[in-house]
């Protein structure tokens, strides 16, 4: 079994409260989260062209920025699989169960700019429900 198609919304830049310290967590720092909606199938959107078909990223994204705009949040990891579920929640807002059934999540987050010495490139996490097998690591 394999996926044949990938929406993806990359990078999308937000400033959160995030850190293990309470004064790591008092300030604002950026991460980038890349939402990924795999399908075992192509998507109705791909052969109509009709915005009745589609998946609004824009939707989510707006989600996302509301979930983490007021919050503060411990771990990397916890925040990854709370915005799994949030992204999951809204694929059924938008498209209903039976659609949402049908299409894999990934979420990844990366800390831009940890505060440790010398650390290049931040720190991340991934999350997905992919199936065993169709997962690649990597971003």
């Amino acid at each position: 079994m394999s996926y044949c198609a990938t929406l993806a919304i990359h990078r999308l830049r937000l400033m959160v409260n995030l850190g293990r310290w309470d004064d790591e967590r008092a300030e604002r720092q950026p991460i980038e989260v890349t939402v990924k909606l795999h399908f075992p199938s192509l998507p109705e959107a791909y052969y109509t062209d009709d915005n009745d078909d589609v998946f609004c990223y824009d939707n989510l994204a707006t989600d996302i920025k509301t979930f983490v705009a007021d919050r503060q949040f411990n771990l990397i990891e916890y925040l990854t699989q709370e915005l799994h579920k949030l992204t999951r929640a809204n694929i059924v807002t938008q498209r209903g169960e039976d659609y949402a059934a049908g299409v894999w999540v990934t979420v990844h987050l990366n800390k831009c700019d940890p505060p440790i010495d010398g650390l290049m490139g931040g720190s991340s996490f991934t999350f997905t429900d992919l199936p065993e097998g169709l997962y690649e690591s990597g971003e």
